[in-house]
């Protein structure tokens, strides 16, 4: 998570604010990076991106229930990728955030370690954090992101429109162990040791596009903890496999590429008719 000290456009004393939060520091003034504070245009490397329209509800209920006295001019979801003055909530508890980075030295935290720091950020390693994947304790259904805010650590919470679980059993005390072998954009790798069948929660966003096999047997991926993946695993040992079925988006790309190759040869055509008739005509004048 990227977060910041607070804008000093509201500060009583603007420009002792400014001097605090860009000249005294620890590691000397803070330095400009080219392309970054310049104007729009040169703006290469500011935050951009897209987000899934539950993924910002589920953002945006959490922050304003917790903060609710806080202002966001330009929407928290542009605010979270800026750098926001939070240095701790339950967002970050539920979403696995691990660390949080800062252009500023940040006021002490009880859930912050400073882990780095150097004259272009600092680094902090976020001590309250849910794991990024677990076996859940027991499982709770929920009908709005509301009901996150008072979220247990270590508990499933499931869509009350999902089917029902084929289990609502936990394993306390049994042996059970899990391990990440593979992460990439679009594709994961699990393997697993169970005495009995648990629910496994993944802090990763769900799409419908999400599949998960084992052994060639299709598992259904749950909707868990608001946005998040959830998978019934049985007993037993094996390896559970996660990827994302890109072929509903195949024919859009091949209209893409069709569409570039169309009009760069026509581009070309257009160019080379030029050429054509531009020598023609020289040749005419000099008859």
């Amino acid at each position: 998570m990227r977060v910041g000290l607070p804008s000093c456009k509201k500060s009583l004393d603007y420009y002792a604010c400014i001097k605090n939060k860009f000249l005294i520091r620890d590691k000397g003034p803070r330095r400009w990076d080219i392309g970054h504070y310049g104007t729009p245009a040169l703006e290469l490397s500011s935050p951009k991106s897209v987000s899934q329209k539950e993924v910002s509800r589920f953002i945006n209920t959490l922050i304003r229930l917790e903060f609710p006295e806080m202002e966001f001019p330009e929407g928290i979801d542009r605010s979270l990728q800026k750098g926001i003055p939070i240095y701790s909530s339950k967002l970050y508890d539920i979403s696995g955030v691990k660390y949080v980075l800062s252009e500023d030295p940040i006021p002490k935290n009880y859930r912050l370690k400073l882990i780095y720091s150097s004259h272009q950020f600092f680094l902090y390693e976020y001590l309250n954090s849910w794991p990024y994947f677990y076996f859940a304790d027991r499982i709770q259904t929920m009908n709005d992101f509301e009901k996150l805010y008072d979220a247990e650590k270590g508990v499933a919470y499931l869509w009350e429109n999902e089917p029902k679980m084929p289990f609502l059993t936990t394993s306390a005390g049994k042996s059970k162990g899990i391990k990440l072998n593979k992460f990439t954009f679009d594709s994961m790798e699990f393997t697993y040791s169970l005495e009995k069948s648990e629910f496994l929660v993944i802090s990763d966003a769900w799409h419908h596009n999400w599949h998960a096999r084992i052994n060639d047997k299709e598992l259904k991926v749950f909707k868990a903890n608001g946005i998040f993946k959830g998978i019934s695993l049985p007993p037993g040992q094996g390896t559970v496999k996660l990827y994302f079925d890109n072929s509903p988006y195949r024919p859009g790309i091949w209209v893409s590429i069709f569409g570039w190759i169309f009009f760069l040869g026509s581009w070309l055509f257009v160019i080379l008719r030029t050429q054509q008739f531009k020598l023609i005509n020289s040749n005419s004048m000099l008859r």
